[in-house]
């Protein structure tokens, strides 16, 4: 795994950038990039990556299943860490709390994916109910003209017949989100059956 820690200078629309065996990697860059907006990655932070790089890269990929998302959420683990080091240098033990962010960031991704497979699969289950309704009105019709997150709200609360927390809890958002827009739902549905 190639992560990239520092960036050293652009000239002539090429920037150095070292890995983390810190082999000069030459990358594409534009022209006109002063040098001084370069990457400057604190030491202890090149450190860390080069010593725990690898064993957060193991850590995501055995969480995750995927060497490609694996590779990306370390990569945004370090970029964050760099981004808020003033925070992470004032924190009792700097190795345990890069180790949290990294953990938390896997746990994160992880109930995202979960949140998603759980929300594309009751939109499966949806579609197979809903294409078997008829509707005389032209309501079915309707929903399906609905912006997404209304549509999904509709198809959980009403199809499916999920409880807001549960429905809320599928897309990631909160019960109040869920309510709202269920609201504005039935209130484009009303208008869009009162012009057929």
């Amino acid at each position: 795994m190639d992560v990239i820690v520092q960036v050293d200078e652009v000239q002539e629309g090429v920037a150095n950038q070292f890995d983390m065996e810190g082999r000069q990697v030459p990358i594409e860059g534009p022209a006109d990039v002063p040098a001084e907006t370069s990457l400057r990655l604190p030491r202890e932070l090149i450190k860390l990556m080069r010593t725990h790089g690898q064993a957060y890269w193991e850590y995501a990929f055995l969480k995750l299943g995927d060497a490609d998302a694996a590779e990306e959420l370390v990569d945004d683990v370090f970029a964050d860490l760099a981004a808020h080091w003033g925070i992470a240098v004032q924190q009792e033990s700097l190795k345990h709390f890069c180790w949290k962010v990294l953990a938390t960031t896997v746990d994160t991704a992880l109930v995202e994916r979960h949140r998603s497979k759980m929300l594309d699969r009751a939109m499966q289950e949806a579609r197979g109910r809903f294409d078997t309704l008829e509707s005389p009105s032209g309501l079915f019709d309707a929903i399906k003209q609905l912006p997404k997150r209304q549509y999904q709200a509709i198809i959980l609360i009403h199809v499916l017949g999920y409880d807001g927390r549960k429905a809320a809890k599928a897309m990631g958002i909160s019960e109040c989100g869920v309510y709202s827009l269920n609201r504005d739902a039935k209130r484009r549905l009303s208008a869009i059956l009162a012009m057929e």
